[in-house]
């Protein structure tokens, strides 16, 4: 063997942290168009997005095609990471909330990156 045994555990290391990193720094770097339908009013949902994930969102009023009731879109753009702690908290904040998204998106303006 080249190297030997501690070559070989050195090189396994590195490319489990060279992996998790690339990983970490895409997920920062790949962004998503989020709508939110939420029969509740949007407040719960508006104050994590911007208090806990430093996000702006929007929100209004619509009525549903379906079912002719009242009902809230909150509307937001964030990256990968910011969506994926979106999504673990949404089912606590309104269970009947409901997430569409569209991965990939850009934004030209004050969208701070935070890498």
């Amino acid at each position: 063997m080249i190297g030997g045994l501690e070559t070989m555990i050195y090189s396994v290391l590195y490319s489990v942290l060279d992996s998790m990193t690339v990983d970490r720094t895409h997920l920062r770097n790949v962004c998503s168009n989020v709508f939110i339908f939420c029969k509740n009013k949007p407040t719960k949902i508006i104050d994590f997005i911007t208090k806990d994930i430093n996000r702006g969102a929007t929100y209004w009023e619509g009525i549903g095609g379906y079912s002719n009731s009242k009902t809230y879109i909150v509307y937001t753009f964030l990256t990968q990471m910011e969506r994926i702690r979106l999504e673990n908290v949404i089912k606590d904040i309104d269970k009947d909330a409901f997430i569409i998204m569209n991965n990939g998106g850009s934004v030209k303006g004050n969208f701070d990156k935070n890498i």
